[in-house]
């Protein structure tokens, strides 16, 4: 019987594939496709960069009591430690007056001034203790407020983009006054010092690693502990902190977004007279550019719910107290295992938040055997290719 052109290409086709080095598992793990020797094992990329930046709310105000951050989703694998300064810089002014109670003269009554800079010097560990478990603790080592330098920045900003004096020309420059009244008379003032700030223990899971369809998620429990200098009049209350945080590389792409958000339950509700909320929220979302692979432009926007239940109550104050923010700056890595991050963040609602402000991070990644590079991408076991 004469083969018919289909039978023939079928057998051909069989003894080709019997007498083939590369079998069907190897062409699928052969990335980039190699145009002349072995193939190349398939480079796994993370579904995280180096991360948005790690900021809390800076502001006076906000620092009264804990408040959540945005995180990469990213932990640290068994053994290995990570250690960190964060230096935070910044400005806040808020100036407020009543809105429907005059004096006798008929003009509004002044109801609210915080004017300062507040400077923090964070020391943060982290330690890998089993797969995709981390434990963590931050501590606010040093924290100041008071008069600060960037009142004539701010003012040359505001005055140069023509958003005019923003009631700056109110107070002296590179002052510290913080005195404000609630509706019902109760009032509220701080002092000014420096001295030490508070504590936060921080234990994460990772989640899900991430893969093509679908981001890393990891999930962070924070206790708050306040440990500040009494002059600083924090809550003496403990704190209590959910957050997931997500991250999702676009394909092969060098960019990563990042998204997530917080539920916190504060045990104290009132501080020195003002009255907050118990329970609040908070969502971001951002994204990173990797410019290199040891360079990344990052930035990311989050906002927070109300904080205070009344102290902006009746007043001029534009936009209620949403705190809102935005972080951006570069990321670079120097040698493997050494990461310094620089950048500013700037606040939406003048009226609540803080005004404008500097980072600097500096982070050092290592383990038993020195500076560990977890950012490189992982690659199939040679071991197991060769035996396969």
């Amino acid at each position: 019987m004469r083969p018919t052109p289909i039978t023939a290409l079928s057998a051909t086709a069989l003894a080709l594939a019997l007498v083939s080095p590369v079998t069907a598992s190897d062409v699928e793990e052969e990335w980039p496709p190699s145009l002349e020797g072995p193939p190349t094992p398939r480079i796994e990329l993370k579904q995280w960069g180096l991360g948005p930046f790690e900021v809390r709310d800076p502001s006076i105000l906000g620092q009264l009591r804990a408040s959540p951050m945005a995180r990469s989703p990213r932990t640290l694998e068994p053994g290995v430690a990570e250690g960190g300064i964060r230096q935070t810089q910044e400005s806040t002014y808020q100036y407020a007056d009543g809105s429907s109670v005059a004096d006798r003269d008929g003009a509004s009554i002044h109801r609210l001034t915080v004017d300062g800079e507040t400077r923090d010097t964070h020391l943060v560990l982290r330690l890998g203790v089993w797969p995709r478990v981390e434990l963590g603790a931050e501590f606010d080592a040093v924290h100041y407020q008071g008069g600060g330098f960037l009142d004539g920045l701010v003012r040359s900003f505001h005055s140069t983009m023509g958003m005019g004096t923003m009631r700056r020309d109110r107070v002296r420059a590179h002052s510290w006054d913080v005195e404000a009244s609630e509706p019902n008379g109760r009032t509220f003032s701080l002092a000014h010092g420096t001295g030490t700030g508070d504590l936060y223990l921080s234990p994460r899971v990772l989640l899900l690693e991430g893969g093509d369809y679908y981001p890393a998620v990891s999930m962070t429990f924070s206790l708050w502990v306040p440990t500040a200098s009494a002059r600083f009049h924090h809550a003496k209350g403990v704190a209590e902190t959910l957050s997931l945080d997500a991250s999702k590389r676009l394909g092969t792409l060098p960019i990563v977004l990042y998204f997530g958000g917080a539920f916190t339950n504060y045990d104290q509700a009132r501080i020195e007279g003002i009255q907050l909320t118990r329970q609040r929220y908070m969502g971001y979302f951002g994204f990173e550019v990797e410019l290199t692979p040891e360079v990344s432009l990052v930035t990311h926007f989050w906002q927070e719910s109300r904080r205070e239940q009344a102290l902006y109550r009746d007043t001029n104050s534009q936009k209620g107290n949403e705190i809102q923010y935005i972080a951006a700056g570069v990321k670079v890595v120097p040698i493997p295992g050494v990461r310094i991050e620089v950048g500013v963040l700037e606040s939406f609602d003048k009226s609540v938040g803080g005004d404008f402000g500097f980072l600097a991070n500096v982070w050092i990644t290592f383990g038993a055997g020195g500076l560990v590079d977890d950012r490189k991408p992982t690659e199939p076991d040679r071991t197991t290719e060769q035996a396969r």
